[in-house]
């Protein structure tokens, strides 16, 4: 078989003793692999900025794959990977169109900055969020640098100044209200994304002390009353996602939390979600 830089020859392997599943798109161009999260490494083509993952690993445990997989696959992969998971055949090639390549490409994007940076992450500046698109809606990846640290510091003790006349049997007892954020930051969100959720580019996040993390959008002067939902989760194969709502006239709040060392603070996914 004669192998093009992309020419729509795809294998798919499923491997139950080690339970990975691997989805390999066949390019003669070196490609670099790292872990995207747990149970989830790609790899893309270091010379080719806008192409599609060369290569997909998956952890598969009682052969449930994580339902992003599969939005990031497609319907014309996942429809192959289903047959292969199921047996008896583990192996399969297939021939996708150059249109479902760069489709793939288009879906896997937000990724692709963060295996092919010069450095880890972890030691240069995190990636500016990209543009994914699904059949379902658009999404985007944020870096958390900047959280773990927040996350990680020590928790400062909140006080709250009593009037002369508060008493312990008032109606306006605020002990329950926040106090202000210990801290905040924000990212810029792809202008596509932001325009389809009805939302300003300008995405904040903020912690009171606790572990979770609280996001906050304006909505624009140009967003559509029946527009899609905004969501929000860490990329940790969870999938709990929280919707954005409106919580004061013009403001809209999601918030989320993950079980990890905040020091290994998990990125976090933002999308937009059609009506099925």
């Amino acid at each position: 078989m004669v192998v093009t830089t992309w020419d729509g020859h795809v294998r798919v392997d499923y491997v139950p003793a080690f339970f990975s599943l691997q989805v390999t798109v066949a390019t003669v161009r070196p490609t670099e692999v790292a872990e995207l999260r747990r149970g989830l490494r790609a790899g893309f083509a270091r010379d080719d900025p806008d192409g599609p993952p060369a290569f997909v690993e998956v952890r598969v445990e009682g052969s449930r794959i994580p339902s992003d997989v599969r939005d990031l696959l497609g319907d014309r992969l996942w429809a192959e990977v289903e047959q292969v998971v199921a047996g008896p055949g583990r192996s399969r090639w297939l021939r996708m169109s150059l249109a479902a390549v760069d489709k793939l490409a288009e879906a896997w994007a937000p990724y692709r900055p963060w295996i092919l940076a010069d450095e880890p992450p972890a030691t240069t500046v995190e990636p500016a969020p990209v543009l994914g698109r699904l059949a379902r809606g658009l999404w985007s990846r944020l870096g958390v640098d900047s959280l773990r640290s927040a996350l990680t510091r020590p928790p400062t003790p909140a006080f709250r100044v009593r009037g002369d006349d508060d008493g312990d049997d008032g109606d306006d007892d605020t002990s329950d209200e926040p106090g202000p954020p210990t801290a905040t930051g924000r990212w810029a969100l792809p202008a596509e994304l932001a325009q389809r959720a009805g939302v300003e580019p300008d995405l904040v996040w903020e912690v009171f002390g606790d572990r979770w993390v609280h996001l906050v959008a304006r909505t624009a002067a140009t967003a559509h009353p029946d527009g899609p939902w905004l969501e929000a989760a860490f990329d940790d194969g969870t999938e709990r996602w929280d919707r954005f709502e409106e919580t004061e006239p013009l403001v809209l709040r999601a918030r989320i939390v993950s079980a990890a060392d905040p020091r290994q603070l998990p990125l976090i996914k933002i999308r937009t979600r059609d009506l099925p």
